[in-house]
């Protein structure tokens, strides 16, 4: 694990505008290797990431885990090294009961005073949605200030979006296989993984969303994120190595992913640098 290249890549980020009101960095969740890394190792990355921001762009701390006590754990680091949130999902590994994901979730607020975004992440964890049910129990709870939503039930993706966007700050995570229909239904932001190796990129689309220019905004997702999604499915789902690839070849460290994710090989490495520079992206040979 290299510390110092994760502050690189994190300045990086705020250097080209990654800042407060353009974005939040969220590490440890989300498609990463969180789930690789050690607890310790997840408290020296989270650490690391809120110095290296240094207050100019949010930090959201993942916190995920199949156990709720490593979870709290993970939170309170989080708060005492100075993040401004956490993120978290339900449990996941099992198909968790509505009982356990809130009580999860009112474990951790009860452990920590950080707002929180909860993340619905139902293809980790069996299929498993949070219900409307439990969204509105949770909703009842202060310190729950968002909801990073996907769904694994087509309906239910707009369902709770119209439902509950008085209440949690919407955050589109199906913009890309949605049009950003979130984005049109009232989200207030979208996950993007090239913010990490391409922040330009996602600040341009973010812009568009923000005026209201929806179709050029879905163009540009078309130039870039949607093909690094299908280079994915390409090489048989392995987006912890693409993200890492990408990085490098922008000038940066990504790192060799731990096992079982795996390099990309130098043909798949030349389709990744095609897709970059086309969307504009510059390279390093």
């Amino acid at each position: 694990m290299d510390i110092e290249a994760t502050q690189r890549l994190t300045r990086f980020m705020v250097d080209h505008n990654h800042v407060e009101g353009n974005g939040v960095i969220v590490p440890c969740s989300g498609i990463g290797s969180f789930h690789l890394l050690s607890t310790e190792e997840r408290k020296a990355v989270s650490e690391a990431v809120v110095a290296a921001a240094r207050g100019r762009v949010p930090v959201y701390v993942g916190a995920d885990s199949t156990s709720t006590l490593t979870t709290l754990e993970l939170a309170k680091h989080a708060e005492d090294v100075g993040a401004d949130g956490l993120q978290v999902r339900q449990p996941f590994f099992v198909s968790p009961t509505d009982d356990m994901i809130y009580e999860h979730y009112r474990l951790l607020a009860k452990a920590t005073d950080l707002p929180l975004l909860v993340y619905n992440s139902p293809g980790s964890c069996g299929g498993k949605d949070i219900s409307p049910k439990v969204l509105a129990k949770l909703a009842r709870v202060p310190s729950v200030v968002g909801l990073k939503w996907s769904a694994a039930n087509a309906l239910l993706y707009p369902q709770v979006i119209g439902e509950f966007q008085g209440r949690f700050v919407m955050i589109d995570d199906e913009y890309v296989y949605t049009g950003g229909g979130g984005m049109v239904m009232g989200c207030r932001g979208f996950i993007d993984m090239s913010s990490n190796f391409f922040p330009e990129y996602s600040q341009k689309i973010w812009h568009l969303y923000e005026r209201g220019r929806f179709a050029e905004a879905w163009k540009e997702v078309t130039k870039l994120e949607l093909r690094l999604y299908l280079l994915d499915q390409e090489i048989g789902g392995n987006l912890v190595g693409l993200i890492g690839a990408a990085v490098d070849l922008v000038g940066l460290d990504g790192g060799t992913p731990r096992p079982p994710h795996l390099p990309l090989d130098q043909s798949q490495k030349d389709k990744l640098r095609k897709i970059l520079e086309r969307a504009g992206a510059k390279t390093v040979r």
